[in-house]
């Protein structure tokens, strides 16, 4: 079974949803949840909600902004970052997306070898 996808400007996108410690203590202590997505140099982020709510916002949020622009190409996989925390946090972007993501997403979007009759 491999990631979930989301529908954004009519293509299939790969879901990838990491789960983020803020690194503060102690954990009870963290109630606020930030959920977050990077696409190109735009962060679309939701305070406080489910995680479903604020996936469906991102997808909604970036579909429009892709229909807007369509010379933006739409990315393989959008990672989302969900973060709790107390007071502060800092999202290493780099390092949200796992080599196991990475090789998921070439694996979906490689080149296909075509087979001569």
């Amino acid at each position: 079974m491999g990631m979930p996808k989301v529908r954004i400007a009519g293509r299939d996108v790969l879901l990838n949803v990491v789960h983020h410690d803020s690194g503060e203590h102690p954990e009870s202590a963290c109630t606020n949840v930030l959920i977050a997505a990077m696409v190109g140099g735009v962060t679309y982020q939701h305070l406080n909600v489910e995680p479903d709510v604020a996936v469906g916002r991102i997808v909604g949020q970036l579909g429009v902004a892709l229909l807007a622009n369509p010379l933006v190409p739409v990315p393989p996989m959008l990672t989302v970052v969900i973060s709790k925390f107390y007071q502060s946090m800092s999202i290493d972007w780099k390092g949200a997306v796992s080599a196991l993501a990475r090789m998921e997403v070439y694996a979906a979007t490689a080149p296909r070898k075509q087979v001569a009759p």
